[in-house]
């Protein structure tokens, strides 16, 4: 569980540095396959079999369609659906990748916790399959709608493994189920430290990064900034709510956020009312790599939004 946040909250974060996720795979699988030698388990026995996918298939999917509609029908009251999903380029690929990534992730999740929590809790079954469905659910901490799901989610998978044991079926569930609430009910999807409580992709913000010490913005572009070439970074851009109204912007750079001059207190013509204007300081910065972001605070609400796009400075 360590090895599952750490790479969550501390390691998926920092994706230039890719040495660092072959070294987590490496530990992830290493010890997946210790357990398995340990407790001399094999890959039938674990969930890996197609013996029995026609009667556990024929729940598995009855429940998961059922659930399809109620999801897609209760959404839609209060969060836009995409009916032209199937015109996505991305939705094919997903297509393609999502069944394998949920088939690992059942893996992990039923294969490896729930079977412990079973021996632990045995014989109360109940307890095991609640506590591998919150587990399930720990993981995408903290996005409101994906804990939800995965709870209500993981205790349907965990119940079916138990008496069926197949992860085939239980992954084509997850992936149809995944697949509608990304694709279809575009639900927020980010889960780490760079998540908000929002539940709908339909982003709050309209934003952009302009320029940079004088240099348009392009998307992962590696800037070389010298500490004598100036004291500061200069970052400008503009912000536009889509529902409410911007009360502060910051821009986060590296794990420190700096306060934008915004709307009225920044005038420039080139971005109206909506710009902003901040100064980082290059004081004490070491060389290296440091990631540039915003960070936006909306009136009336309770958290700040860390919209996407972001890009990489190189200080020398």
């Amino acid at each position: 569980m360590c090895l599952l946040f750490g790479y969550i909250w501390l390691v998926y974060p920092l994706y230039k540095r890719y040495w660092l996720h072959v070294v987590f795979i490496a530990m992830m699988v290493g010890l997946l396959n210790w357990s398995r030698f340990s407790h001399r388990e094999s890959w039938r026995e674990l969930g890996l079999r197609w013996d029995n996918w026609i009667c556990s298939g024929k729940v598995l999917f009855a429940v998961t369609a059922v659930s399809l509609l109620v999801l897609i029908a209760l959404w839609s009251l209060f969060y836009p659906i995409d009916l032209q999903f199937y015109r996505d380029s991305a939705f094919w690929l997903r297509l393609i990748q999502y069944p394998l990534w949920a088939l690992l992730q059942q893996y992990i999740a039923l294969a490896f916790f729930f079977r412990r929590f079973r021996e632990v809790f045995h014989p109360h079954l109940l307890l095991a399959i609640v506590a591998s469905a919150m587990t399930f659910s720990a993981v995408h901490i903290p996005n409101p709608p994906l804990m939800l799901f995965t709870f209500l989610g993981g205790l349907f998978w965990s119940w079916a493994y138990h008496k069926w044991q197949n992860l085939f079926t239980i992954a084509i569930s997850h992936a149809m189920l995944g697949l509608t609430c990304f694709s279809i009910s575009m639900v927020y999807s980010v889960v780490g430290p760079f998540a908000d409580i929002r539940w709908s992709k339909e982003h709050p913000l309209d934003y952009g990064i302009c320029i940079v010490n004088g240099k348009a913005f392009s998307h992962k572009m590696v800037l070389p900034v010298s500490k004598t070439s100036g004291n500061t970074i200069c970052v400008e851009g503009w912000v536009r709510a889509v529902k409410g109204q911007v009360d502060k912007v910051f821009v986060r750079f590296g794990r420190r956020d700096y306060q934008a001059c915004y709307g009225p207190d920044y005038q420039n013509p080139k971005y109206g009312r909506y710009g902003f204007h901040a100064a980082i300081p290059m004081t004490g910065l070491k060389p290296g790599y440091y990631r540039l972001c915003l960070k936006v605070s909306l009136r009336n609400r309770f958290f700040c939004h860390y919209p996407s796009r972001r890009m990489w400075i190189k200080i020398q």
